[in-house]
């Protein structure tokens, strides 16, 4: 199949999840023998701390705006797709609608690739945007309705959306999933681990956003016997830092680049990926899967598709998000029994290995984008051309 992957990501460096699941995914497609051509329909510079100018009232526009941006980004992709002719079109759902209709003009098959419903997460991590009631929940399921197929990365999210309409036959469930020649035990970083002889070191890696449990770790920092290794960047970084100062027992390595990472995370000894209580987890976190392919036993918390990947005291633990203090007491346990450790990261590295890589996640979306490729129409565009 020749595949246009689509997304409307303005900056990758800090959308890094959607980074690794565009870049891994196009290439495990690629693998398969597809062609993929990733199209970036929106991109400015790098973002860089301190930069740029405060909008105090943007916050009251980004709904318009985004909406503006898919009408008229309309006529570009039409004229896009005409040129690329490709046999599908997969866009990585970003509340647009433009893909779909430059689509159906020409009689191209459209599957969306979605991780969050996009005014549900505004509304919840983005207080500064208002969004107008109704209005971008209604675009976003007249979306999903009308094409040809839909996937999302977990049982929690289809069931969100089938509760607003969508046939939940017509959603496909695809978790994420990590590259296991990548990040492997053997990759660990022997600079890294010789900065800290003797110590437990427990790794964490992300943005560190406001679903991603600050506050569990600042306790588990305080009260655990171990060194702790950080890797990221962000307002919520900052924010643990001015929290921590003179704290011996951690060391914030910043933002990183991604090809470091595999070296950090397979030197660590326990990996976790804290979350507070939530009852809509609807996340499928990469770097879960990242963590357990490092052969690394990891703790987080029984939640959503956590608890379904891992299993308590099988290929991982698994903490009570509800329970106070449950998180230090499981990490703390880890930390101090290495044979527990040793057992808990061989099987979570075979559960990725088996289960949760980029190939097995390509080959659920490649079958989803042949079925709606051999169900549809031909498009116009390859009409003409058998008619010449």
């Amino acid at each position: 199949m020749r595949i246009c992957y689509l997304h409307y990501e303005w900056d990758l460096e800090v959308s890094r999840g959607d980074a690794a699941q565009i870049r891994e995914l196009a290439a495990a497609l690629e693998r398969m023998g597809h062609e993929v051509i990733v199209v970036p329909r929106h991109q400015r510079p790098a973002y860089r701390p301190g930069g740029g100018r405060r909008r105090p009232f943007a916050g009251w526009f980004w709904e318009t705006a985004n909406h503006a941006r898919s009408l008229t980004g309309i006529a570009a992709e039409t004229a896009l797709l005409r040129r690329l002719r490709p046999d599908v079109v997969l866009t990585m759902h970003g509340l647009r609608f433009s893909s779909l209709v430059a689509a159906r003009r020409l009689g191209l098959p459209v599957v969306l690739e979605v991780n969050a419903s996009v005014p549900d997460e505004t509304r919840r991590y983005r207080p500064e945007v208002h969004l107008l009631p109704g209005l971008s929940g209604w675009i976003e399921r007249r979306t999903l309705v009308a094409a040809d197929g839909v996937f999302v990365v977990s049982d929690v999210l289809r069931d969100y959306f089938a509760g607003r309409g969508l046939s939940p036959a017509r959603i496909a469930v695809i978790p994420n999933g990590a590259d296991p020649d990548r990040f492997h035990p053997a990759a660990a970083d022997p600079e890294l681990r010789d900065r800290f002889p003797g110590r437990v070191l427990v790794g964490f890696a992300g943005s560190f956003a406001r679903f991603h449990g600050i506050d569990l770790l600042e306790q588990a920092i305080r009260r655990t016997a171990a060194h702790f290794v950080l890797a990221g960047d962000g307002v919520g970084a900052q924010e643990l830092r001015a929290r921590l100062p003179g704290q011996a027992n951690v060391t914030f390595l910043g933002s990183v680049p991604h090809q470091r990472m595999p070296g950090i995370l397979a030197a660590m000894d326990v990996l976790v990926a804290p979350y507070p209580a939530q009852d809509f987890f609807y996340f499928s976190p990469i770097k879960l899967f990242e963590y357990m392919a490092c052969g690394r036993a990891v703790l987080s918390a029984r939640l959503g598709q956590i608890a379904e990947v891992i299993r308590d005291d099988d290929n991982g633990a698994l903490y009570d998000p509800s329970r106070p203090g449950d998180f230090v007491e499981k990490l703390s346990a880890l930390a101090g029994d290495p044979v527990r450790r040793e057992r808990l990261g061989a099987a979570a590295r075979r559960t990725i290995v088996d289960h949760y890589t980029w190939d097995h996640h390509a080959r659920r979306v490649a079958a989803l984008l042949e079925a709606v490729t051999s169900s549809a129409p031909r498009p116009i565009s390859a009409r003409a051309a058998s008619a010449r």
